[in-house]
């Protein structure tokens, strides 16, 4: 009975030590990042300009299947299943924001409605 009641109390500290493990992955640094991703994820390119100044770089492109990688693209074809950029005059924005964690933010946006509007965020270590 010793040795069962042994087992069992080292089981149980073995899973707790892997539950701490994945728990870790909620440092500060990490739940800055996902604010920032959220926060950028819905704001526009005037606006995260005021808010976390002028990006690091930014360049902006007709939409077209030469013009844009295969990632970029399919994300695209979400907002335009049809294609209608090949008979509009539609365009992609990639912006980059270095943040203080050292971590760079990659917005992509689209030009509608008269607006920059954010389509994906991401972020590169």
């Amino acid at each position: 009975m010793r040795t069962f009641s042994s087992l069992f109390i080292i089981l149980i500290c073995l899973i707790s030590c892997n539950t701490n493990e994945a728990v870790s992955d909620n440092t500060p640094k990490t739940n800055i990042i996902q604010k920032e991703k959220a926060h950028l994820s819905h704001a526009k390119y005037t606006n995260a300009i005021r808010f976390y100044g002028e990006p690091i770089s930014s360049h902006k492109i007709k939409v077209t299947e030469k013009n844009l990688s295969k990632e970029q693209l399919t994300i695209v074809n979400k907002y335009f299943p049809n294609k209608e950029y090949e008979y509009k005059k539609v365009y992609f924005l990639e912006a980059q924001w270095k943040r203080p964690s050292n971590l760079e933010l990659t917005v992509w946006y689209l030009f509608i409605e008269n607006e920059w509007k954010p389509i994906e965020v991401r972020a590169n270590t």
